[in-house]
């Protein structure tokens, strides 16, 4: 991981001024990503900026515009608008494919990731506290979680249940960082104009 690439969004994350949706994937190309997404072919836009993308989303014709990368290894659709985040069904995650996503949910917190891994939901967890994790493996970053202090061993002291959760948010995204090996760099994830596709033309059925 390079830790610069991850330290700005984790401390943006952490204020609560991400307001797009960020999937990863290992194993697929970014179109092929948006594709599942998608559920079918998509919509070739020109190449847009974050600010870009905002502006194409109307909530009539187009609920999703999605800027791809690929950094680190991993294929990255930043999504602008309707995502179904969290509830990513793990079916795009089929064949060996391994998808993280990191859905900031500020319309209705807490924010949250999930993992997903050849067709299952591997684990699904709130960023503010990873002792409400589930999924079909719940305790896949366990090791992680403890070794970042994300969790104690045995469950939640006392302090931990009334404590506020300060500073969980950004110590999650730097947790996954390092186990992922992530890279986001500020200048493509959140200024650059990447290529751009329409990933939703209508509301997700979660809505």
């Amino acid at each position: 991981m390079a830790e610069a690439d991850v330290a700005w969004f984790a401390d943006a994350w952490e204020r609560g001024s991400i307001d797009y949706y960020l999937t990863l994937a290992r194993g697929i190309s970014p179109r092929e990503l948006a594709e599942r997404l998608a559920g079918g072919p998509v919509e070739q836009l020109p190449d847009m900026t974050p600010d870009d993308a905002y502006v194409r989303v109307d909530l009539k014709s187009v609920y999703t515009v999605g800027r791809m990368a690929v950094v680190g290894g991993w294929s990255l659709l930043v999504e602008t608008g309707a995502s179904y985040g969290m509830h990513t069904p793990p079916e795009a995650s089929r064949d060996g494919v391994e998808l993280l996503v990191l859905d900031p949910r500020q319309d209705a917190p807490p924010s949250s990731f999930a993992y997903l891994k050849d067709g299952e939901l591997l684990l699904y967890q709130p960023t503010s506290s990873a002792y409400d994790r589930g999924g079909r493996q719940p305790d896949v970053l366990l090791s992680e979680s403890l070794a970042a202090g994300l969790v104690t061993a045995g469950g939640p002291t006392h302090e931990e249940m009334y404590a506020p959760a300060d500073g969980l948010d950004r110590r999650t995204i730097h947790m996954l960082g390092d186990r992922f090996g992530l890279h986001l760099p500020k200048e493509i994830v959140d200024e650059a104009a990447l290529p751009a596709v329409v990933v939703r033309t209508s509301p997700p059925s979660t809505w």
